[in-house]
């Protein structure tokens, strides 16, 4: 049966760089990789798996720092870019046009990441186990995963927030024709501020988030749907079990804070273990 995931799916991904790389993610990337160093303690040299590197933000950045870093992506548009900008920051990285659910190198990797939302993009619940499966054997015994995702419970507290709930009584008080000409006037404000994003409608149903928001890219504006499968932090950790990983820890952001009501990303770090 053909995949229609967006994953997968080239068109999806062309073009819309600068909306999911904006300016100010791509400041927090050097700050982000002193703590993916610190947090999985790696060593000058390491072999690093960066699974959906996208356009290299953090692949690169573990490169000059002296490790040997294989990004894979499923976007050749992004791997393009990621392979430009290693070559301005005159770096060494190996990157490959693969789907997750079927690269792995067997026992070779001392570390791998999964970072800004790479994971939870399949139909199938199964395929999700597949790419953690993947991303357990290509770890050498005794070596360190991270993922990062939105967790299921900061998703929760975000449409419980108030400020989310006021926006769902204006949406819902208002014809759609109405509301959707106030996004484009809100999305004409915040492109100016270099926000080039309004989501329009935000959707939870039977474990998946569903988005639908407008997109300013070359001057036009695109509605853009995305799509993606939810995990808490207990469903993760037993995911995560299920491949092998053990020695689990929780955390609610980089900097090793607890996963509370306070956080708003759900980090894991979960262990290949030796025999």
């Amino acid at each position: 049966m053909e995949d229609d995931s967006p994953f997968t799916n080239e068109d999806f991904w062309k073009d819309k760089t600068k909306i999911y790389f904006r300016r100010s993610k791509l400041e927090e990337s050097p700050a982000e990789v002193e703590k993916i160093t610190s947090l999985l303690e790696l060593d000058s040299s390491s072999k690093i798996l960066d699974v959906g590197c996208g356009i290299g933000r953090i692949s690169n950045r573990l490169a000059k720092r002296g490790h040997e870093v294989t990004g894979i992506d499923i976007s050749k548009k992004h791997l393009e870019i990621a392979e430009r900008i290693s070559k301005e920051m005159k770096v060494d990285v190996e990157y490959i046009k693969e789907d997750m659910r079927n690269y792995y190198r067997e026992d070779h990797f001392d570390a791998a990441i999964s970072v800004y939302t790479s994971f939870g993009y399949f139909e199938d619940k199964l395929d999700d186990k597949k790419v953690l499966d993947n991303i357990y054997r290509s770890l050498k015994s005794d070596s360190l995963f991270l993922i990062e995702l939105p967790g299921k419970e900061c998703i929760a507290r975000f449409v419980e927030s108030p400020k989310f709930r006021v926006r769902k009584k204006i949406e819902n008080a208002l014809p759609e024709k109405i509301f959707r000409i106030l996004c484009r006037l809100k999305l004409f404000f915040d492109s100016i501020r270099g926000k080039p994003t309004v989501s329009i409608n935000l959707e939870i149903k039977e474990g998946w988030v569903k988005e639908i928001y407008l997109a300013k890219i070359n001057g036009e504006i695109e509605e853009i749907k995305t799509s993606r499968r939810l995990y808490s932090a207990w469903e993760l950790k037993k995911l995560m079990k299920d491949v092998g990983f053990s020695e689990i820890k929780t955390f609610g952001s980089l900097d090793k804070n607890h996963y509370d009501e306070k956080a708003r990303k759900l980090f894991m770090v979960g262990k290949k273990v030796g025999p």
